[in-house]
């Protein structure tokens, strides 16, 4: 069980998110807001209502449960090259910066793609990298 849900569902929505992620990349970087990344998948899983459900209930756009999954999706997306971008570099906040959140900036770290204690605009800087290389990545 991973933030309740089985493994088998946890692959599965990962799988969505990633989908609905790429889709946002391709043919133009459009970022998407974590609420409305939560809304399109709950959406997708109109066919399997309990699904649908747990997932608007666990997938916040605050939660743990969703941060730890596009952290996975970026790991995967990059898979240590440094010319693949982290494919949740879309993912932003709905107001306010517009930007990725913390979590985002962490697993850039941990992937060695920033220092710890980076500036805002070291953290500008990779942000702009990163959609760069998504771009260029799923084009």
């Amino acid at each position: 069980m991973r933030y309740g849900f089985t493994d088998d569902e946890w692959r599965m929505i990962e799988r969505l998110v990633r989908e609905i992620l790429v889709e946002r990349v391709r043919p133009e970087v459009r970022p998407i807001p974590y609420s409305e990344l939560t809304e399109v998948a709950v959406a997708r899983l109109r066919d399997r209502p309990a699904l649908a459900e747990k997932t608007r209930e666990i997938l916040r756009p605050d939660s743990y449960a969703l941060a730890n999954m596009l952290g996975e999706i970026s790991t995967e997306s990059c898979n240590g090259a440094p010319d693949r971008g982290m494919l949740s570099v879309v993912v932003v906040h709905k107001d306010g910066d517009m930007r990725p959140g913390k979590g985002f900036f962490e697993c850039a770290v941990t992937l060695g793609r920033l220092r710890s204690n980076a500036s805002d605009e070291e953290k500008e800087a990779l942000w702009i990298r990163e959609l760069d290389l998504v771009s260029r990545s799923y084009a």
